[in-house]
C-alpha cells in the first residue's frame, strides 16, 4: 500500500538532520556532535569530492552525566551503518527508551536508507509497519556545479583575515589504528570565559576527534563538557568492501507513504 503526501521544507530538513546524526542527543550537545562530524562524515558519502569507499561499521555511543549530588546518568546506543560504492547509505540505530508501565525498558530501532540514484530517503522504525519515502528534489545549478569550478573562484580580498580565538587551542594527536583503520586525531580545547554564558567561573570543554581520510568518516570522538557530561562515540566493528545489497531495500509487508520535499510556502 502506498500513500502519497507532502512534507514542508523545514520538516524535511529537520528530519534529515535528526536521521543524519544517527544518534539522538539533546541541546547543545547535539551541536557538538555535529561539529565533530558524526553527521557530516557519514552522510558526506554523496557530496562532491567525498570518499565513496564502501564499508560496513558498528558505532557505539555512551553519554555519562554526573549531577551535583553525585548521581550519574548514562545513556548508551549503537548504530549499524553501511555505504556502497554508489554512495547509497543504510543506518540502523538502537536506543533504549524509558521503562513502560510494566517497569521494563524498551528498545527503539530506527532505520534510514538514502538512495543516491533514485534520490530518495526511506525511514521506518521497529514500532510500526509504515515506512516513509521522501523524494528529494533535483540539485540546483549552483549545487550541481563541479567542486573544482568552485575552488577556482578567486578568494575575496576585502574580507578580514580570521585569527584563532585566544581561548581556543587545537592540537594534532598523530595517527592511530581504530578497528583496523588508520585515523588522524585532533584535540580542540575551548575555554568559555567568565560571563560569556552567565558563568561565574571559566568553563573548559575538550573535543577529541579521530578521522579516517581514506573513508571520510569520524572513527572516534570524545566530547567532555562539564555542563552535559562526557560523550564517547567509537567504531567497534569495521568491514571494508561492498555491503549486502539487500540492506538498501525496504523489508516486505510495510505500508509505504510517499512524500515530497518542498517549502512551507507551497502548502
Amino acid at each position: 500500500m502506498r500513500v502519497s503526501g507532502f512534507v514542508p521544507g523545514f520538516v524535511y530538513m529537520l528530519a534529515g538532520l535528526v536521521a543524519g546524526s544517527l544518534l539522538a542527543i539533546s541541546g547543545p550537545q547535539a551541536a557538538a556532535q555535529l561539529a565533530v562530524g558524526s553527521s557530516s562524515s557519514m552522510n558526506g558519502a554523496w557530496r562532491a569530492g567525498a570518499s565513496r569507499q564502501p564499508y560496513m561499521a558498528m558505532w557505539t555511543q555512551k553519554q555519562v552525566q554526573t549531577l551535583t549530588n553525585g548521581t550519574t546518568i548514562t545513556h548508551e546506543s549503537t548504530t549499524r551503518f553501511a555505504r556502497d560504492s554508489s554512495g547509497r547509505t543504510y543506518s540502523e540505530s538502537h536506543q533504549m527508551l524509558p521503562a513502560g508501565s510494566d517497569g521494563q525498558p524498551r528498545e527503539m530501532v530506527t532505520y534510514r536508507i538514502f538512495d543516491t540514484v533514485a534520490r530518495t530517503t526511506t525511514t521506518w522504525n521497529s514500532n510500526t509497519k509504515e515506512a516513509t519515502v521522501t523524494q528529494q528534489p533535483e540539485p540546483t545549478p549552483m549545487q550541481a556545479r563541479p567542486a573544482q569550478t568552485m575552488a577556482a573562484r578567486p578568494a575575496p580580498t576585502d574580507q578580514p583575515i580570521r585569527t584563532q580565538l585566544p581561548d581556543v587551542q587545537r592540537e594534532e594527536l598523530g595517527t592511530k589504528n581504530i578497528a583496523g583503520v588508520n585515523a588522524k586525531g585532533t584535540r580542540v580545547t575551548r575555554v568559555i570565559q567568565v560571563g560569556r554564558d552567565g558563568n561565574d567561573q571559566p568553563i573548559t570543554t575538550i573535543q577529541e576527534t579521530w578521522m579516517s581520510t581514506e573513508y571520510g568518516i569520524v572513527l572516534m570522538s570524545v566530547n567532555e563538557d562539564p555542563r552535559y557530561g562526557t560523550t564517547t562515540r567509537e567504531v567497534t566493528e569495521f568491514t571494508p568492501g561492498e555491503p549486502d545489497a539487500a540492506l538498501f531495500h525496504l523489508p516486505e509487508a510495510y505500508t509505504v507513504r510517499e512524500v515530497s520535499a518542498g517549502t512551507v510556502g507551497n502548502q
